[in-house]
């Protein structure tokens, strides 16, 4: 069977992904039926039946945004298991590693292509390659694919003038399509690593204020809404999508995604990511220059010279909080709770070291004097571009 914990369950999956998934002729993760979207098969090949081939492209297929997230995800599972399982933590590292040069195949200089399919006669057919489809995009900023390449700078440049900067409620996945915010919140998190400006104008475009702004008129996308709203260029804007399977029209709220990918996109926002190593989180504050974020397990205070907050803790053990503190940095001084540690920073973080028991409430600080200062504007578009905010940030250590 699967077993019973928590590490059975990952060991179960990593054998599931190499030896049942797998990858196919290209070097990248097998497709089957559908990656993140469910039809991304079913949908290309009924608009092009003499074209692709369901079955074959089902067992020959394969998927550039999955291969572009194992690229994130499986180094750091390889990390979490390492302690238990070296063995298969090393043989983890050895299958990734080939996904890097299979999936930067299919860059085309402005951007990555969306799927490999199957012909009628078994031949690969690459989708995606002539227009940009955000689903193959967000995973390549998230997990340094593009920076390690070289090609980051370009990719944003294509998202932004061609998806996101003409959108006043978040990307759309193409000029023509709907905004998926379980796509285009992955594109907030991918922004934060070198331009956070855009990070921020895209998690305030995916706010309920603003939906509402832009489409006044449409009840949904307002307090809550679906899992996807058609874009200004759709033929219904702000609108969504029918299906004979999902009442979406029936009932277009109460879909999580709207929601779930909001928070997410503020912590990542806000710089809180976890650690590589899994021993605890990174925070990684840039823009806004000062804010506070209270959260169940965490709260954080940010100005220039200072993070400080309170780890909230569920249940008993140990977590290590790496802080952000600019080049530069002078004077740093950690404390936690009423504690001075001698901590000092480790390319460019200051470990800071937590043990707690259940429902205790740890709090801890860093401060510091000095380093490089930055200094951003930011207009956001509303109202369909009728409108604008705009959003200053004063100069701040980073």
């Amino acid at each position: 069977g699967l077993g019973k914990t928590v590490f059975d369950h990952v060991r179960a999956s990593i054998r599931h992904l190499i030896e049942n998934v797998g990858t196919g002729e290209q070097g990248l993760i097998r497709l089957s039926d559908g990656d993140w979207s469910d039809g991304v098969v079913i949908q290309n090949v009924l608009d092009n039946p003499l074209s692709y081939s369901y079955s074959r492209t089902v067992r020959y297929g394969e998927s550039i945004p999955n291969t572009q997230m194992a690229l994130y995800v499986l180094p750091r599972f390889a990390d979490l298991i390492e302690e238990r399982a070296p063995q298969l933590a090393q043989q983890l590292r050895a299958w990734t590693e080939p996904l890097r040069s299979a999936v930067q195949k299919y860059w085309n200089g402005r951007f990555y292509a969306r799927a490999i399919l199957r012909t009628r006669t078994n031949q690969p057919a690459v989708i995606g390659d002539n227009e940009i489809d955000l689903e193959s995009q967000p995973w390549a900023l998230v997990s340094d694919l593009a920076a390690k390449q070289g090609t980051e700078a370009h990719l944003i440049d294509s998202i932004d003038r061609v998806l996101d900067s003409p959108s006043p409620i978040g990307a759309p996945l193409t000029q023509r399509g709907m905004v998926w915010p379980a796509i285009s919140q992955l594109l907030t998190w991918g922004y934060t690593r070198t331009r956070p400006e855009l990070a921020w104008r895209s998690l305030w475009r995916h706010s309920f204020f603003l939906n509402a702004w832009t489409f006044p008129d449409i009840w949904f996308g307002i307090w809550s809404g679906p899992d996807g709203i058609n874009g200004i260029n759709n033929k219904q804007p702000g609108y969504t999508w029918s299906s004979p399977v999902t009442p979406v029209t029936d009932f277009p709220v109460m879909n999580n995604n709207q929601h779930c990918m909001m928070l997410l996109g503020l912590l990542r926002v806000c710089g809180i990511e976890p650690a590589a190593g899994g021993d605890g989180l990174k925070i990684t504050p840039k823009i806004p220059h000062r804010y506070k974020l209270d959260l169940p397990m965490l709260a954080l205070d940010v100005a220039p010279g200072r993070i400080a907050g309170e780890y909230r803790a569920f249940v008993d053990g140990e977590r290590t909080l790496y802080i952000a503190v600019p080049d530069g940095a002078q004077d740093i001084k950690t404390q936690v709770d009423e504690s001075a540690l001698d901590a000092l920073p480790e390319g460019g973080y200051v470990p800071v070291s937590l043990q707690f028991t259940a429902g205790q409430r740890v709090r801890f600080e860093v401060t510091w004097q000095g380093g490089a200062a930055v200094r951003w504007r930011q207009r956001v578009l509303v109202g369909g571009g009728n409108a604008s905010v705009d959003m200053d940030g004063e100069e701040r250590s980073q």
